[in-house]
């Protein structure tokens, strides 16, 4: 074999070894894409969403006088993940890039942090919307959602996503000791459910004490059902598989 026929081997012998080393890498970044993270040091374990009707009255010489608002206080559980040995502890937990992707038809949207422990009065004080900032609860010895803090060993990050000014209702009808139902307005104004429907997209970024950081986005559809005659709705994703994670 002359020599130019050993160089001509050669040379397409590496081309195709370029080319099957770009496919190989194309094929391991497509399959991260698609398949993320095998073994997180912590994941999601469950969600629960709790849907009330609640209202606000307002001091005027009528009766009634209330504002109406949808509120949907939001719990993500995070634990360790059993099949990942190192000993890792929460450092922080962020929901990023907060995102409403379906839009409801009335009220209006924001995000409100706990400002007390107690869950009766957890969003009582809240003011500050959250919508488009960023959240970060801080890995510490407890949960502690009025200080946003994460128990490091796995623990709930709690925010409420609430719609407000979804109806005003204003009655002089008095009756010894009646008290309004919540629920119950929905119905007495005429509001369609379906108009309170939204979707919300949002990143959780878990890091942890050796400052890796791990990424997975989820979607939830609120309120998660119709009241009807309720005035509180729960829903708990117990199955939280699908979530993929990504090193950040």
């Amino acid at each position: 074999m002359d020599e130019n026929k050993v160089k001509t081997i050669k040379k397409y012998g590496f081309i195709a070894f370029i080319i099957i080393m770009i496919i190989i890498v194309i094929f391991l970044m497509v399959r991260y894409q698609v398949e993320g993270e095998k073994n997180v040091p912590y994941e999601i374990s469950n969600i629960i969403i709790q849907g009330t009707i609640d209202g606000k009255s307002n001091q005027t010489e009528n009766v009634f006088d209330i504002d109406l608002s949808q509120n949907n206080d939001i719990y993500i559980y995070l634990e360790k993940n059993d099949n990942y040995k190192k000993e890792l502890e929460i450092k922080s937990v962020k929901i990023e890039d907060l995102e409403i992707v379906e839009n409801n038809k009335l009220g209006d949207l924001k995000v409100l942090l706990p400002t007390e422990n107690e869950v009766e009065a957890a969003f009582v004080k809240s003011e500050e919307d959250y919508l488009g900032k960023t959240i970060k609860y801080v890995g510490d010895i407890e949960n502690n959602m009025k200080e946003q803090k994460i128990s490091k060993k796995g623990g709930v990050v709690v925010f409420r996503i609430s719609n407000s000014n979804i109806g005003h209702y204003v009655s002089n009808n008095i009756e010894d000791g009646a008290i309004v139902e919540y629920s119950k307005l929905i119905k007495e104004l005429n509001i369609n459910e379906k108009d309170l429907k939204f979707k919300v997209k949002m990143d959780i970024v878990i890091e942890t004490s050796n400052d890796s950081k791990f990424k997975t986005t989820i979607e939830l559809d609120l309120p998660t059902e119709d009241f009807g005659d309720n005035g509180v709705i729960q829903k708990k994703i117990k199955d939280c598989s699908d979530y993929i994670y990504k090193r950040v």
